[in-house]
């Protein structure tokens, strides 16, 4: 098992913790960064990691880690990685500080898509017909199109916090003191 957290990552093996932290004395071959922010396996069983310095490949047996960094000055201020989604093609979307970017891993290139307002983006989820979810906007990575959209009550419009789309195509919101709400991803409107 893995475990992100702002001390480094870890590896549990059942037995015994290993911790995997930035070495200045091998930067290259070591984490950016100790604070993780973001965690994924990817089909092919490779581990992706999000710092807010870059995306990182570690390689799960011996921890060695690569990083990957646009080569592009477009890519300014794109760096702080808060999600990582992976579609049916296998290719990466992350959350990051200036919208979505898509990664794709056996080319190793990122397009990136900024969100309408410049904000970033903390949260993200697909859904079964391939729509990112990011707790304001609905992404549509064919079109690069962002559609805002709000969680509202007859008492107004929620702040979510956290969320979750399930197996039936409902999202679970989880909100700033405001409760646990659900919408229905597949219902128009």
């Amino acid at each position: 098992m893995w475990f992100a957290t702002y001390e480094g990552l870890y590896r549990f093996d059942g037995h015994t913790a290993t911790l995997f932290q930035h070495d200045p004395n091998d930067p290259a071959h070591t984490l950016p960064s100790n604070a993780i922010t973001a965690l994924h396996e990817d089909r092919k069983g490779r581990l992706w990691v999000g710092t807010p310095i870059c995306l990182v490949q570690v390689d799960k047996q011996t921890g060695k880690a690569t990083m990957h960094r646009p080569d592009s000055t477009q890519a300014i201020g794109w760096d702080v990685i808060k999600a990582i989604v992976e579609d049916e093609q296998g290719i990466l979307w992350l959350g990051m500080s200036k919208g979505i970017a898509r990664f794709d891993p056996d080319t190793k290139q990122f397009g990136f898509y900024p969100t309408p307002n410049g904000g970033g983006i903390f949260r993200l989820q697909q859904d079964d017909s391939g729509r990112l979810w990011t707790g304001h906007y609905q992404f549509h990575p064919t079109t690069g199109d962002f559609v805002p959209f709000e969680f509202t009550t007859k008492e107004g419009p929620l702040s979510p916090f956290c969320f979750s789309i399930d197996t039936t195509g409902i999202v679970w919101v989880g909100t700033y003191g405001e409760g646990l709400f659900q919408m229905d991803t597949r219902a128009p409107g």
